[in-house]
């Protein structure tokens, strides 16, 4: 994946058209293409970006996104071109008939100042009220769906519809509203307006074929004589500084640059009669063009182009940016697409110009270039326009560099495995190496450091080693023991620490000897792999093996330790600690990376924009300018803290589903149910929550007696309540580990049976009064019992019978140890598919896996282990076989299927690739496996369909050839049938 470089065009003199000059024409379409040919050119090697699909597997019905919106309470809204759709941060719903909305194709999206989400288009203006849509009574038929609603945040909103443009007032705290016709004029012909964009200039719309400013009740046109070529006008924006864009109907886009007066056709890297779809600001103010290419990103140093080479693939119609910085991008048929990390993340990759993947330590310089050491040597970044420039060191490519310190006089010193330490001149490139005859008997050195006395220490496989200038010889530290050490660092007081296998070491600068701290004196593990010095004095200490973060601080007759200080729920391997400029502590993890500010904790991984999970030891520099390095086994990232503009968003839970048997409750407000209503199901979300797919909720039910409980789970359920009245309440839990304020609540009423009402009360007064009817009632009352009684007992083993046989029926068909359908059920599903299939003439996908080395397993871990490992691969595959019709089967000892209708070949190999990788990142440990270290599946797709219709066992016989070629291939690996 790649970005283009950000391009300023030159400017094409004139307004020249292709009728009047047809040769200059062509020749500044040959100069663009040339431009763009170069401009992708530079593509390869520049950074990547963190994209994360969403598809019809996650819920999204229709792959054309053409609007995108966030609402107030943070859930983000759809638009298609076949309905509307709602992401909640975990799951996203579609909204159509069933929720009293008709289809639809595009809509415009609004919020009334109580709150209330609107929605035009084609089919008119409509309120969501509850959990479904309301048409409201206004005086037009359809609203433009571009750009046809605007909030003015004054308790208007503005609508451009087939009757002109209107203003509907809404009533404080209240959902009812006047529509008035603004233009035309009342009493005038209608004339449709399209797009409606509101600023300080007043109101603009698209008004016919002209453009108009609604400012102090007057109305001024614009036209032809402005640059306008007398066309819809259905999007209007206008930009940071303040340049006026519109979007032409079935044309290009225009902008009027601030303080002048006319339109023009915009110079960017993309034609602009081929840019798609609406245009939008980010929260810079920065303007958002979709294009077939990509996404157009405007910036202070021209146009950004971000394509198929930085991981965007396919047209994009929208983008949006939500308010925690997200960007979201619809495209035209591959689905919406969220850009995790959008302005803070860059992520530099072996597909980017990286000798390897797996990056150690970072060196910023104060130029903008960068030095980094990998696994496969040292490389030199130059910064670009957009991005960097990577080019790899000569006399130091092919060997692991762990660690890079520059001296006084600005030689580069890098120590590296197996080969010793190397002094490189970054102006001659000549590289001087420190090995046995130079005194460093340690091959593996981890760590570099310069001491401001000017020593250089080298932590290695064979202890520490120091050198003095001129730098000749290093001499082995004899304190030390010749043991592993991992890290070297000087603290803010001039204490020269050290940490490795047998604990943390510590060289006072006025101390002769060097102090040693383990286990037994406090810390809270033995090797120590990472040290941060903070600025009073102290070090923070990581360790290997779990064990957290440590902070130690010497005192005159020991040492006093503050344990356990890592990011709650972080207590595994620490990488790095390292201070920005900021004086925020960084600990690289196994699981991203966590960031100490102010004593709260924040967290970062590959769903926020990191590259990898994974970090590397030492891998972590800040930057001069403020950005943050970091080096993980996945590539290299670059975190630019971006300022907060705005007070930070209390997460906020809502129910989106609530429900008492069958009956939709949503809406109600404290409704009452009889005691056999049914089950409560409530299903919640928290939109705008930080790490929205890792979030802990937790529930009680006041009136039930209930304490609060923590939950994981969006959805509960609640049967067989006795009567009372409730108050189910569900929250979540913050950033900081604290439960938001913003809870969400429903009460409720579970009515008494009829035989504890007030009429019976009544009636119990009156029996003394029927004491002789009783008596004469008693035998009838006796032998009605008794047969009350008899129909109990029957109706007990009846149901007691159907248990039976239902247990019955689950066990004959799934497999006893997964959970996953057994053979015989994926025999009739397959069967029953093919029948489907002649019928519909759609698609049928089979996917076979095999566990790659299954017996080696077995045979070194033993047949227990194993089948703990076929219960995992069995979640991988559940997880994906969503659908109602996805059949996800065990067919053999290690061989499992899925069963996939109305599904294409390259959405089989999508899925079977994503059950490959799940698997594979579970990192179950495999020694005896000759793919890696890991369990590992190999996977084989198939598909028929109308046009290449296979039979059931013809299907079965092409996947389980592509299954043949992905373990003849090296297994760990899709193949298709073709």
């Amino acid at each position: 994946m790649a970005v283009p470089p950000q391009i300023d065009l030159p400017a094409v003199p004139g307004a020249m058209s292709d009728h009047s000059f047809p040769a200059s024409t062509k020749v500044r379409r040959l100069v663009r293409a040339c431009l763009l040919a170069a401009l992708a050119c530079g593509l390869l090697r520049a950074q990547e970006y963190s994209f994360r699909d969403f598809v019809t597997a996650d819920g999204l019905g229709n792959l054309s996104v053409l609007k995108l919106y966030q609402d107030h309470i943070g859930f983000l809204w759809i638009s298609t071109e076949n309905g509307i759709f709602r992401y909640d941060g975990d799951r996203i719903e579609a909204f159509g008939e069933a929720q009293g909305l008709p289809p639809t194709s595009g809509v415009a999206f609004a919020e009334t100042p109580n709150g209330s989400l609107l929605v035009g288009s084609k089919i008119g203006l409509y309120r969501f009220s509850g959990n479904r849509f309301v048409r409201l009574g206004v005086p037009f038929a359809s609203v433009s769906w571009d750009q046809g609603l605007q909030a003015d945040g004054h308790g208007s909103v503005w609508a451009g519809t087939d009757e002109g443009l209107f203003r509907l007032a809404f009533k404080p705290g209240s959902d009812d509203f006047t529509a008035q016709r603004v233009y035309p004029a009342e009493g005038a012909a209608p004339e449709q307006a399209h797009g409606v964009f509101l600023d300080g200039s007043g109101v603009w719309f698209g008004c016919g074929k002209w453009l108009c400013l609604l400012d102090n009740g007057t109305v001024k046109t614009l036209g032809k004589d402005d640059g306008l070529p007398g066309a819809s006008l259905p999007a209007i924006l206008k930009d940071r500084d303040g340049d006026l864009w519109v979007r032409v109907r079935n044309g290009s886009m225009l902008e009027r640059p601030a303080g002048e007066t006319r339109f023009r056709t915009p110079q960017t890297p993309i034609p602009p009669e081929t840019l798609t779809g609406a245009h939008d600001l980010d929260s810079d103010g920065r303007i958002l063009l979709g294009s077939p290419s990509g996404l157009l990103l405007q910036t202070a140093k021209g146009w950004q182009l971000v394509d198929q080479h930085a991981g965007l693939h396919g047209g994009v119609f929208a983008a949006f940016e939500d308010r925690q910085h997200s960007l979201w991008i619809g495209t035209g048929g591959r689905g919406l697409i969220q850009w995790r990390g959008y302005r803070t993340w860059e992520n530099y990759t072996s597909s980017s110009g990286l000798p390897s993947d797996n990056v150690y330590e970072i060196l910023p310089m104060q130029d903008g270039t960068v030095w980094a050491g990998t696994e496969a040597g040292l490389i030199r970044g130059t910064p670009r326009t957009v991005g960097m420039e990577w080019t790899r060191v000569p006399g130091l490519q092919d060997v692991p560099v762990h660690s890079l310190q520059m001296d006084a006089q600005g030689n580069l010193w890098a120590s590296t495995a197996a080969r010793g330490v190397a002094r490189l001149n970054p102006k001659t490139n000549h590289v001087d190496w420190f090995g046995e005859a130079q005194g460093l008997t340690g091959k593996w050195c981890f760590t570099i450091r310069m001491d401001r006395q000017q020593r250089l220490w080298v932590a290695t496989d064979a202890g520490v080693f120091v050198a003095s200038p001129p730098y000749r010889n290093f001499a082995r530290v004899a304190e030390l023991p010749a043991s592993w050490f991992w890290t070297v660092a000087e603290g803010a007081d001039g204490t020269i620490w050290a940490g490795g296998a047998d604990g943390l070491f510590a060289l006072t600068s006025e101390g002769a000897h060097w102090r040693h701290l383990t286990h037994a004196d406090g810390l809270s593990n033995q090797e120590v792999v990472s040290i941060g010095p903070d600025a009073y004095g102290a070090v923070w200490v990581g360790y290997h093996y779990g064990g957290g973060i440590d902070r130690v601080h010497l005192t005159a007759t020991g040492a006093h330790i503050e344990t356990k200080l890592q990011r709650p729920g972080s207590d595994g391997l620490i990488y790095f600690l390292g201070f920005d400029h900021a004086g925020r502590l960084w600990a690289g993890t196994e699981k991203g990376v966590d960031v100490l500010e102010n004593g709260h904790w924040a967290h970062y991984d590959s769903s926020d924009g990191l590259v990898w999970d994974d970090c590397d030891i030492g891998g972590f520099a800040a930057g001069p300018d403020g950005s943050i390095w970091i080096g993980t086994g996945g590539g290299l990232s670059r975190f630019r803290p971006q300022a907060e503009t705005a007070a930070p968003v209390t997460a906020q839970v809502v129910f989106t589903a609530l429900r008492m048997g069958r009956t939709d409750i949503l809406g109600l407000s404290n409704p009452a149910f009889r005691q056999n209503a049914g089950a409560l199901v409530a299903r919640f979300a928290a939109p705008e929550a930080p790490r929205s797919r890792s979030l802990l909720f937790r529930y009680r039910i006041e009136g039930a007696g209930t304490a609060w409980t923590e939950t994981a789970q969006r959805q509960l359920e609640f049967a067989r309540l006795a009567p009372g009245s409730y108050r189910l309440e569900v929250e979540v839990e913050g950033a900081q580990g604290d439960w938001s304020p913003l809870e969400a609540a429903y009460s409720f009423e579970i009515l008494n049976p009829w035989y504890r009402s007030n009429w019976v009360f009544v009636l119990y007064l009156l029996l003394p009064a029927a004491v002789v009817w009783i008596v004469f009632r008693m035998r009838t009352a006796a032998a009605w019992n008794r047969e009350l009684e008899l129909q109990r007992l029957v109706e007990e083993r009846t149901r007691e019978l159907r248990e039976a046989n239902e247990t019955l029926l689950r066990l004959s068909t799934l497999d006893p140890l997964t959970g996953l359908a057994n053979r015989r059920i994926f025999d009739q599903s397959l069967t029953r598919e093919y029948a489907r299939l002649k019928r519909s003439k759609t698609t049928l996908a089979l996917i076979l896996f095999d566990v790659d080395q299954f017996k080696s397993l077995n045979d070194t871990e033993g047949h227990q282990k194993g089948d703990e490992y076929l219960v995992a691969v069995a979640r991988a595959l559940a997880h994906v076989a969503r659908r109602q019709t996805d059949v996800a089967a065990r067919i053999g000892g290690e061989e499992f299927a899925l069963v996939l209708p109305e599904t294409d070949a390259d959405g089989a190999v999508h899925i079977a690739e994503q059950v490959r990788a799940a698997v594979e990142e579970m990192r179950l440990p495999h020694p005896a496996s000759i793919v890696g270290p890991h369990l590992t599946v190999s996977a084989g797709v198939a598909m028929s369909s109308a046009q290449n219709w296979l039979s059931p066992e013809a299907l079965m016989a092409a996947a389980d050839q592509a299954l043949y070629r992905a373990k003849s291939q090296g297994r760990n690996r899709v193949e298709s049938a073709g």
